[in-house]
């Protein structure tokens, strides 16, 4: 198989890009952020998207006590952030929408990272609202 000689250049660029170092980074070990009190208005709000997929190799029973030990139910949703819907996806687990402040966001992945892992694979997706505007293109096209 033929190598192609303009991707190695471009490839590693990203590498060292990658590799290097980012000023005043904090490692995901360090203490959770105490709870905000940042509440989510129309400039700073963002919808996140959460897929908590379930592990299917461990029984139900299993994953309860799992969650419950690691204090899941207690801790999330973090005070103070919105529920726009949670749902369970048979054969799948359940998907969260929050509404939150975006200074906020880094609190809610560690309340998942510290209390769901183990009994859930995580997926997250920011999203927006699109409702009103998919119902607007809805009603002008008819």
């Amino acid at each position: 198989m033929r190598r192609m000689a303009g991707a190695v250049g471009p490839f590693a660029v990203a590498l060292a890009l990658l590799c290097t170092p980012v000023p005043d980074a904090t490692a995901q070990t360090t203490a959770p952020p105490s709870a905000g009190s940042a509440t989510a208005t129309p400039d700073n709000a963002v919808l996140l998207t959460i897929l908590l997929r379930h592990d299917q190799s461990r029984p139900l029973a299993d994953l309860n006590a799992q969650l419950a030990k690691q204090g899941f139910y207690k801790a999330f949703p973090p005070p103070g952030i919105e529920v726009v819907s949670w749902n369970v996806v048979m054969g799948i687990g359940q998907i969260i929408t929050l509404r939150l402040p975006a200074t906020r966001l880094r609190e809610v992945n560690r309340v998942l990272e510290d209390t769901a892992w183990g009994a859930y694979r995580t997926e997250f997706y920011p999203t927006y609202d699109y409702k009103a505007v998919g119902l607007a293109e809805h009603d002008k096209a008819r």
